[in-house]
Order: C-alpha cells, then sequence, then structure tokens
C-alpha cells in the first residue's frame, strides 16, 4: 500500500498538522513519516496507524492492494 500524498496533506492541514506533528502523534519517529509520504510502500496495520492518527478511513489515504495480510486481521 502507498500514501497517496495529496489525501495525506490534505487530511493533515485538516488536523493541523506537519510530519513531525504525525510522528509524534503516532509515537514514531519523523523518519517514519517521510518515508511512507515519499512513496515508500507500508504494511497494512502501519497504513491504520496513519489513518486513526489523521481520523479518516485508509482508503482515503492509501492507494494498492495490501502486501500480507487485510487490515482487519493485521490490527
Amino acid at each position: 500500500m502507498r500514501v497517496i500524498k495529496q489525501a495525506a496533506e490534505i487530511a493533515m492541514a485538516n488536523r493541523g498538522f506537519n510530519g513531525i506533528d504525525l510522528a509524534q502523534e503516532m509515537g514514531v519517529s519523523k523518519q517514519v513519516i517521510y518515508k511512507y509520504l515519499g512513496g515508500s510502500p507500508c504494511r497494512p496495520k502501519m497504513a491504520k496507524q496513519i489513518a486513526d492518527a489523521l481520523g479518516v478511513p485508509v482508503g482515503d489515504l492509501f492507494e494498492g492492494e495490501p502486501e500480507d495480510q487485510n487490515i482487519e486481521q493485521e490490527a
């Protein structure tokens, strides 16, 4: 799964977040956030964590098929 960059930027703006704010909200490093915003694929569990932190459905932020299990099974 890959982040839809424009959708992520809109969701972040709606929450008043930049990448550092999102990283702090999730308890991860800013490098992790910028890696995914830069187009690196992520696993369904991380996709759900990002979407949850931004308060939007996973399908609004990500495209592509999950690499292993579906989101509900991994969460």
